[in-house]
C-alpha cells in the first residue's frame, strides 16, 4: 500500500519465501545479539498466527 495527499495505491502480491526460509535468515542475521533475538522471539513474535514455524523451531541463542 502507498498513498500521498492526492491518491491511494494498493496492490496484491504473492509471498515467495516459506516461513522456514525466514527463520533461517533470522538465525543467520548478525544485526541483533543472541539475547536480543531471544527477547524478540519469546516476547513479541511468539504465539502469533504467522509464527508457528518460529515457535516450533529449535533456535540456539548464543553469540
Amino acid at each position: 500500500m502507498d498513498a500521498d495527499a492526492n491518491s491511494a495505491k494498493i496492490g496484491m502480491g504473492t509471498d515467495r519465501e516459506k516461513a522456514e526460509d525466514i527463520v533461517a535468515k533470522m538465525i543467520a542475521d548478525d544485526g541483533l545479539t543472541a539475547e536480543q533475538k531471544k527477547l524478540l522471539n519469546t516476547t513479541i513474535l511468539n504465539g502469533r498466527w504467522f509464527s508457528a514455524v518460529l515457535d516450533s523451531s529449535t533456535i540456539h541463542y548464543e553469540d
